[in-house]
């Protein structure tokens, strides 16, 4: 009765799609990554490339097949809603990524692309374990964000 069960399930779930994500392929077998070690962002990008990819990562540009430029990180957060008594009561927090992967000689493999996370948080001041003179603070937004991020560079 169980191996009937399991060939079913097998079944219906190859026939919906599903798939394991497996190893992408990129067009290059070396890959130089601009940002830099210490950055988080750097951390987890390259972790994905090592383990999700074929292309293996050099520390030399002139050694490289292609390179990933980071052009521009940025975080914003803006205010969505007051309560009746004027405080916050929803933030907005943005994470935004902006690069491109070119050659050695400059020509693009694929030209500036940008990258956005956009998250609303809600803000409970009963929730609030802070000194009640300080500006209420949402979570980061690391790292989720660059998580998601992160895979699609």
């Amino acid at each position: 009765m169980r191996i009937p069960t399991i060939v079913v399930l097998g079944l219906l779930t190859a026939a919906c799609g599903f798939q394991l994500r497996g190893q992408a392929t990129l067009p290059f077998e070396t890959l130089y990554v601009t940002i830099p070690d210490i950055s988080p962002l750097g951390i987890e990008l390259k972790r994905n490339i090592v383990a999700g990819t074929h292309t293996r990562l050099v520390n030399d540009p002139a050694q490289a097949q292609a390179i990933l430029d980071l052009i521009s990180e940025e975080r914003g957060k803006s205010i969505l809603s007051f309560d009746s008594a004027g405080r916050v009561r929803e933030f907005q927090l943005r994470y935004r990524l902006s690069f491109r992967v070119r050659d050695a000689r400059g020509r693009d493999y694929l030209p500036q692309s940008e990258i956005g996370v956009t998250r609303d948080i809600s803000f409970n001041d009963a929730q609030v374990l802070s000194i009640p003179k300080r500006r209420p603070r949402p979570a980061p937004l690391r790292p989720g964000p660059r998580r998601r991020v992160a895979p699609e560079c």
